[in-house]
Order: structure tokens, then C-alpha cells, then sequence
């Protein structure tokens, strides 16, 4: 808040959190990522990640492995579970070629915590923004998911965390043109308008 006599006014980040519904620490996020020189959509993958992705199949996956594979591909110990050599083995062709698939492009990270690091899901998600990026519609996403990688969402889950993603974008731009930041303003804008369509 900024005080000025009588007078009481709401900081840039103030009007920023109240407009864009985030909290103290989402904001620092924001604030961090401009002033390290992150992209845009490198800041967005900070700030909220997609987690609503299921393994098609999971009872199926299951009963080939004998054990209880979670259905949500990053709950627990799935991820792990679904793609070790031994477990692969025991799959049908086609199953086992999406889950390499997935393995590939969402889990070659160095982390010392992979696959539990955070980073599948982080790439997961710029997947998705890249897609929508492509003119993709949420349910064409999920049937190019599924035909790689043998991933299914929810059509409304996808189309919330494009919306979020969305709103925060905006938030990045306004606090980056606030800090004269103004590459970085540009270029969340026009990740927004290729998420917006």
C-alpha cells in the first residue's frame, strides 16, 4: 500500500494480486523469474503445473504388472512403477511403446530426485501450451495424448489450466511492464493470445 496524506493506494503488485486472485508467494514467483531473466512460460511452469493426467487403461496396466498402478500418472510412485524395464516387459507393444514415448520426452531430466523432482511435470505442461500454441482445442490435445503417450485428461481440466494460465500470463506481463521489463511483457503477451486463440 502506498500512503500519501489521507490518501491510501494499492501498490502495482497489490492491484496485481487482487486482479489476478494470487497470493504473496505466487507473486514472488513472478517477481524472481522476470528479474532472472526467465521466459515467460518458464515463470508460468513456477507458478502451476498439470497434474489431472491419467494412464489410459490403468486396470488394464495393472493386471499385466500385478500390482495397483494409481491411475493418475504423477501420483505416487506410477511414473516409476509403469516404466521400469521389467515392467515394460510385461506389456503389450503398443502400451509399452506410449510409455516409452512418455519416458523420452517427460522424463530425461538429471535431477537427483527424478522422476520426483517436478520436472515431468513442468514439461508436461509446456506441452500442453505448446500444443494450444499449435491451434489445438482441448479435446484434439487429449486425443494427441492419448495416441502418444497414452495419456488421457479431462477436456474441462485442460481448459482450467489453460484459463488459469491464461490470467497469469497477464499478471507476468503487467509486473514486467510495471519493472520496464518490457521483453519479457512481450512475450507473455503473446503467449497469451496464443493460449486465449
Amino acid at each position: 500500500m502506498k500512503v500519501s496524506g489521507q490518501r491510501v493506494s494499492p501498490t502495482l503488485a497489490g492491484r496485481i494480486m487482487s486482479t489476478y486472485f494470487m497470493n504473496h508467494d505466487q507473486l514472488s514467483i513472478i517477481k524472481d523469474g522476470i528479474n532472472s531473466g526467465l521466459e515467460p512460460i518458464d515463470i508460468l511452469s513456477g507458478l502451476d503445473v498439470f497434474d489431472q493426467a491419467f494412464f489410459t487403461g490403468a486396470d488394464r496396466i495393472s493386471a499385466s504388472l500385478n500390482v495397483r498402478l494409481p491411475s493418475r500418472v504423477f501420483q505416487g510412485g506410477a511414473m516409476e512403477m509403469a516404466l521400469s524395464g521389467d515392467s515394460l516387459a510385461k506389456l503389450d507393444s503398443t502400451t509399452a511403446r506410449k510409455l516409452m514415448n512418455f519416458a523420452a520426452d517427460f522424463l530425461t531430466c538429471t535431477c537427483k530426485d527424478s522422476p520426483y523432482c517436478g520436472c515431468p511435470e513442468r514439461k508436461f505442461s509446456r506441452k500442453l501450451l505448446d500444443m494450444r500454441c499449435e491451434g489445438m482445442k482441448p479435446d484434439k490435445m487429449i486425443d494427441a495424448l492419448t495416441q502418444q503417450y497414452g495419456i488421457f485428461a479431462y477436456p474441462a481440466d485442460v481448459l482450467e489450466y489453460l484459463e488459469t494460465s491464461a490470467r497469469h500470463l497477464e499478471a507476468i506481463r503487467k509486473l514486467a511492464k510495471g519493472q520496464e521489463k518490457l521483453e519479457v511483457a512481450e512475450e507473455a503477451g503473446k503467449l497469451f493470445k496464443c493460449i486465449v486463440g
